[in-house]
């Protein structure tokens, strides 16, 4: 019984994202006119709880363990959401849409070592996050489910990145070497 309630709560919770995300369309493009290769953007909190869902289905987690779960796992994502906000805060696309390697080569050497200490701040301060919310998982799960926490996390990353280049690459148009266009193996599709 406990297992039907735990896909019944799964189901419900990706139901109410879809849902929302729904709405949200509706809302954007009220009139009843149907718009011509829009896509529907999910919130990030939309985002985390699916993944959410799926982590609770994934690990097998029972009810109680399961509530206890959603709370340290969307808080976990709000810290180090607010980390990678800190050091990639959104910028302005630029209307005459440099390539990566015209905005490098107009970086003087200063900027160029402040992004690469940037980005050793990043990751310290993602490893302290992770280090502080282990112990919060460890009081709810085991060792491996942990890891599979984990390992969803550098999928999911992996995943957008996949998705970024097969748009295109990254804003200002494809990098040299990374062709955009459809993944080989994913027909189109998402992996996830």
């Amino acid at each position: 019984m406990c297992k039907v309630m735990k896909k019944l709560v799964v189901t419900i919770l990706a139901l109410l994202a879809v849902a929302a995300g729904s709405e949200a369309f509706a809302q954007k493009n009220a009139g009843g006119q149907k718009p011509q290769g829009e896509k529907v953007r999910l919130t990030r909190e939309q985002i985390v709880d699916i993944q959410c869902s799926k982590l609770i289905e994934e690990l097998e987690l029972d009810d109680a363990t399961a509530a206890k779960f959603s709370v340290i796992f969307k808080d976990y994502k709000d810290q180090l959401f607010a980390v990678k906000q800190k050091y990639h805060p959104k910028k302005e696309v630029k209307a005459d849409a440099e390539s990566e390697e015209q905005a490098f080569a107009r970086k003087t050497d200063a900027e160029i070592e402040k992004e690469i200490l940037d980005k050793f701040a990043e990751s310290r301060e993602i490893i302290d996050v992770r280090e502080s919310f282990y112990p919060k998982f460890k009081s709810i799960l085991n060792p491996r489910q942990i890891v599979k926490v984990y390992r969803q996390e550098k999928n999911n990353h992996a995943g957008m990145k996949n998705e970024q280049m097969a748009r295109g690459g990254m804003p200002g148009g494809p990098r040299p070497g990374f062709g955009g266009g459809q993944r080989p193996g994913y027909g189109g599709q998402r992996p996830w």
